[in-house]
């Protein structure tokens, strides 16, 4: 079970065994010949995944004409399939993007299910759209102390970030085409230091912060969780590249502030993990600017759960390794990595299996993905 437990470890001799410590926790380093793992050794299991559910906002025929059969996109059954996975996941918490119908379905279906939940919908300055993200838990598991919200429609305010055209990635980023008319915005416009909001930045995206309390752990842990969307088209990757830079601000603030008041506590840390679509892929300015360190102070980044490895059933202990699976998210035409979980300060144990291209046929979603994305879980140790 992922809830707890002791695993039993067999080795040749001459094999390396280290002890060491990680914010209190004891973990032991196992070097057998030229493989390398980190396992636990008595030691609780904390699991989250993320996951983008498609709002049914954004479902469309004409969008998905390949999924079979045609029925699986009707939100009548989506909705049970979303659930179906979603148990089947057995997640302590829930990190989920493009949520909509927040109360009428997600909360209501989720209590039943061992859940609470908190929400930050998509702000409404260029378009009506109303989905957003959420961040799910355990209630036996987990106490909430604070959220916070994040508008990324902020980096408006007078924000000198552009000038010029927009660089990055010319490849196709996002599995979906936005025609609503946030996407209208002049892409070839300039931002000067004037103090007048630059509208290139107003994309409506948000993000949500929770803090959570372990219940039933020693010291009772505090943890900071984060979910959030980033836009999502591949022409404006100095947009994204600004909202990834934002959300580590306001995560690193809040963690910062968290740490200060639990600073009476002894070896007390507050561990983090930010999952959500990131509309970016591994070789992007977003994804290096969630694991790169910071400048202001010892910060040494984040590191991406699915990225050490983990998804070949291996952990590479090498801090520059960085291996992304091949898709989180597939259409008839493209298929990419954009999601992510990233974490400090924990160790992770396991990450879910991903579906291959041949078990998807002509993409998602399907009768078996709910979603044009698929759900990331990942195991830490706590």
């Amino acid at each position: 079970g992922h809830n707890h437990g002791k695993h039993i470890i067999h080795f040749k001799s001459g094999t390396k065994l280290q002890k060491f410590g990680l914010y209190g926790i004891t973990i032991y380093k196992i070097t057998l010949y030229r493989n390398r793992m980190s396992v636990r050794i008595s030691s609780s299991v904390l699991r989250v995944a993320s996951y983008n559910v498609l709002a049914q906002v954004y479902v469309r025929s004409a969008w998905f004409s390949h999924s079979e059969p045609a029925a699986c996109l009707k939100w009548k059954n989506r909705s049970k399939s979303l659930l179906k996975v979603v148990e089947n996941l057995e997640a302590d918490v829930l990190l989920l993007q493009e949520v909509d119908a927040f109360e009428d379905f997600w909360e209501k279906e989720l209590k039943e299910r061992g859940y609470a939940g908190v929400y930050k919908q998509r702000t409404q300055i260029t378009g009506a759209k109303k989905d957003g993200s959420a961040i799910f838990y355990k209630t036996k598991k987990f106490e909430l102390l604070e959220v916070r919200s994040i508008e990324f429609n902020s980096l408006a305010r007078a924000k000198p970030l552009r000038t010029g055209s927009p660089v990055g990635l010319k490849r196709k980023e996002g599995g979906r085409e936005d025609d609503s008319e946030d996407a209208a915005i002049d892409s070839n416009a300039t931002s000067e230091v004037t103090g007048e909001k630059d509208e290139r930045y107003l994309r409506d995206c948000v993000g949500i912060l929770a803090a959570l309390r372990l219940k039933e752990e020693p010291n009772n842990p505090t943890l900071l969780f984060g979910s959030s969307h980033l836009f999502w088209d591949p022409q404006y990757a100095d947009v994204k590249l600004a909202q990834a830079r934002y959300l580590r601000g306001e995560a690193d603030a809040f963690h910062t502030q968290l740490e200060s008041s639990l600073s009476s506590s002894k070896d007390e840390r507050v561990r983090v993990i930010l999952g959500g679509d990131f509309n970016s892929t591994p070789s992007s300015d977003v994804y290096k600017a969630m694991i790169s360190s910071s400048d202001e102070d010892d910060f040494t980044g984040y590191k991406s759960a699915y990225g050490t490895g983990l998804w070949k059933q291996t952990l590479v202990d090498n801090d520059n390794y960085i291996e992304e699976p091949p898709f989180t998210t597939c259409v008839p035409d493209w298929c990419d990595t954009i999601d992510y979980i990233f974490y400090s300060g924990l160790c992770p144990l396991e990450v879910g299996k991903l579906p291959s291209r041949e078990e998807l046929g002509k993409g998602a979603p399907n009768a078996d993905q709910p979603s044009d994305h698929f759900p990331l879980r990942v195991d830490f140790s706590i």
